[in-house]
C-alpha cells in the first residue's frame, strides 16, 4: 500500500513559550518516519492551535498512533486525528497547487472593524458555492486610533462558474457595504 495521509488538529494552553507542545509534536511525527506535508500553528492569547498534514507508510502511521497515545498522557492538549482524502498537493510555500477544474483566487479586505464582517464574506462565498481554502482575520489599531480588520481569504473558484459574474456580485457587495477589497488570481508558483 502506498502513501497514507493523516490530518492532526491540535490545541492547548501554552505554559512555557520556549518549549510549547507543538515542538514536541513535530519531533514525534518526524521520529515516527512520517513526513510533514503542511503545517500551520497560530497563537491566540495563551492558546496555541494548529493543523498538521502528514504522510507516511502504513507502518509509520501505526508507529505514530502508538507514540501519540503516550505523548497525550503527559500533555494538556486536544488532538483530533482524521484520515482525509487528498485532492490537493502542497508545495514548499504551502500554497495549494491548482486542482483541475478550479482556479485559485485571493481576496484581501481592509475595513473599519464591526461585528459580522467575516460572516458576510463567508456567506457570500457559500452562497456562490465557492470553497474557502484559507481565511485569516486580524483586528488592529490604525495610526488614527480606529480599529481596522484585515481579512485574507483564499478560495477555489470552480472552472464552470462565470468569474465575471462572481466578481460583479463581489464588487456590488463591497460597494453596498463600503468594503475596501481586492479579488485576484494568486500565483501558485512564487
Amino acid at each position: 500500500m502506498g502513501k497514507q495521509y493523516i490530518l492532526i488538529n491540535a490545541n492547548g494552553a501554552v505554559t512555557n513559550q520556549i518549549n510549547s507542545y507543538h515542538i514536541d509534536l513535530v519531533a514525534l511525527i518526524t521520529d515516527s518516519g512520517c513526513n510533514i506535508e503542511k503545517v500551520n500553528f497560530d497563537r491566540t492569547l495563551n492558546i496555541l492551535s494548529g493543523c498538521i498534514l502528514l504522510s507516511g507508510k502504513w507502518n509509520e502511521i501505526a508507529l505514530l498512533d502508538k507514540k501519540l497515545e503516550k505523548f497525550l498522557e503527559n500533555q494538556n492538549i486536544n488532538l483530533d486525528i482524521t484520515k482525509p482524502k487528498i485532492t490537493t498537493k502542497f508545495d514548499d510555500n504551502s500554497k495549494a497547487e491548482e486542482v483541475i477544474g478550479y482556479i485559485p483566487y485571493e481576496i484581501q479586505v481592509v475595513n473599519i472593524d464591526e461585528p459580522g464582517i467575516v460572516n458576510k464574506f463567508v456567506d457570500f462565498f457559500a452562497y456562490q458555492e465557492v470553497d474557502i481554502e484559507k481565511l485569516e482575520a486580524k483586528v488592529y489599531e490604525s495610526e488614527y486610533g480606529a480599529n481596522l480588520i484585515k481579512l485574507n481569504i483564499k478560495v477555489k473558484v470552480p472552472g464552470n462558474l462565470n468569474i465575471t459574474s462572481l466578481k460583479e456580485q463581489f464588487d456590488i457587495m463591497c460597494y453596498d457595504e463600503s468594503f475596501d477589497a481586492t479579488f485576484k488570481v494568486y500565483s501558485i508558483s512564487s
